[in-house]
């Protein structure tokens, strides 16, 4: 009549107590949940407090306004903030943030000059390095959207990944340029562009509905897929 009472032993080298109240609260709320549905199944009924809920609730609250800014310019406004702060470290040396995106600004005023704009596709065939990421923001910045080759793949899938996409600009350096050819495709040698001068920022040209990259798949049949 009195209702439940009981207590909880447990080993306090595995528990702490803040755990074991936390768990008294589940076991209270279950059977007060029982007795306000005491025909709904034990798998429908709850064991959180309503503290917990709301807890929960706060965590997953995390819906923010979606950026109108493509990557590129988001990229831009980091740089004017930080421009002399580290951006990259690699094999190939270092580049702050100022000098990547001067860099990618240069590059993406010649692939803006290569006819490149939303929808045309760029294929880009360098190895990791601070230069793979000024072709990556330059493509971006010009609008076109890239198609990344790693110069490790066998030079057939390379090339047959740059003919299925149907990139007509190719961004590469002198020493792979041979693994990769076609018809009306205009290359871009990094090493051999002089990157260092000072380029006026293009305006923005893609929108968030434009392509952004083709990656391509091992593909079930044998054949890469572009995606």
């Amino acid at each position: 009549q009195g209702g439940l009472q009981g207590f909880i032993e447990y080993n306090t080298d595995l528990f702490e107590a803040a755990t074991i109240e936390r768990m008294a609260g589940h076991y209270r709320t279950l059977p007060e949940a029982i007795a306000r549905e005491p025909t709904a199944r034990i798998s429908q009924l709850p064991m959180l407090t309503e503290g917990e809920r709301k807890q929960i609730t706060s965590w997953n609250d995390t819906q923010r306004p979606f950026p109108r800014e493509s990557a590129a310019e988001l990229f831009e406004q980091q740089a004017r903030l930080r421009p002399q702060a580290v951006a990259v470290t690699a094999r190939g040396g270092s580049l702050t943030y100022g000098e990547l995106d001067a860099r990618a600004d240069a590059l993406a005023v010649q692939l803006r000059q290569a006819g490149v704009e939303p929808g045309v596709l760029v294929g880009i065939c360098l190895e990791r390095s601070p230069d793979m990421l000024t072709a990556l923001l330059g493509t971006m910045k010009a609008g076109g959207a890239y198609v990344p080759l790693d110069p490790a793949f066998p030079a057939e899938r390379l090339q047959y990944m740059l003919e299925d996409s149907g990139a007509r600009v190719l961004i590469t350096e002198s020493k792979l340029r041979e693994m990769l050819s076609g018809a009306g495709l205009q290359v871009l040698e990094l090493d051999r562009i002089d990157l260092s001068g000072a380029a006026t920022p293009l305006a923005p040209s893609a929108g968030p509905e434009d392509l952004a990259y083709v990656l391509y798949t091992s593909g079930s049949t044998g054949k890469p897929k572009g995606v």
